[in-house]
């Protein structure tokens, strides 16, 4: 993904190297500051949820309440419909609250394993990265001779188009954060 601008650093005269260090401190920088801005913003988006969660649901009891006098029809015996919808919608929410910390302790493993994930792929593509035509080259050893022409154009073609969806997934991405904001 980013071997197109290390190899232009590396063609102005900065090491591979020291190409691929810049390359990847500035993708670092730029995870730092998006999740300098996430966490903030979403903390307090749940700190919302969690405060008005309350009137949510007086609103929907107040609702449902106003709902059943309404349509009150003689002979049928609403009130327990009533009493059954509050009764079912407390016992969803009590078990909502039982079951939160173990989906939050589920949610953190899923999380610590997703950043562990995420850190070694990391390693392994500055490594990757740091000789990549030798890395290339070293796979090409691996092809018999008469398939070597087709699979480098295909590696080449497949670099180029996962670059392509990068960028544009990128890009949509930027533009709702920007729309959203």
């Amino acid at each position: 993904l980013f071997n197109p601008i290390v190899t232009k650093l590396n063609k102005k005269g900065i090491p591979r190297i020291v190409g691929s260090l810049i390359v990847y401190a500035i993708f670092l920088i730029f995870i730092y500051v998006f999740l300098r801005i996430l966490i903030p913003t979403l903390y307090n988006q749940i700190n919302d949820l969690i405060v008005t969660l309350p009137a949510i649901f007086d609103r929907f009891q107040n609702f449902i309440s106003d709902f059943v006098e309404q349509v009150s029809i003689s002979g049928i015996d609403l009130s327990s419909l009533e009493e059954n919808i509050f009764d079912g919608l407390s016992n969803y929410l009590s078990h909502f609250t039982n079951s939160l910390p173990n989906s939050i302790l589920s949610i953190l493993g899923s999380l610590i394993s997703g950043i562990g994930t995420i850190l070694i792929s990391l390693v392994v593509g500055l490594y990757m990265l740091f000789d990549f035509d030798a890395i290339s080259k070293h796979f090409l050893k691996l092809v018999p001779n008469k398939n070597k022409y087709e699979i480098e154009i295909l590696i080449n073609d497949i670099g180029k188009e996962v670059r392509k969806t990068v960028s544009g997934t990128l890009l949509v991405a930027l533009m709702v954060f920007v729309c959203d904001s």
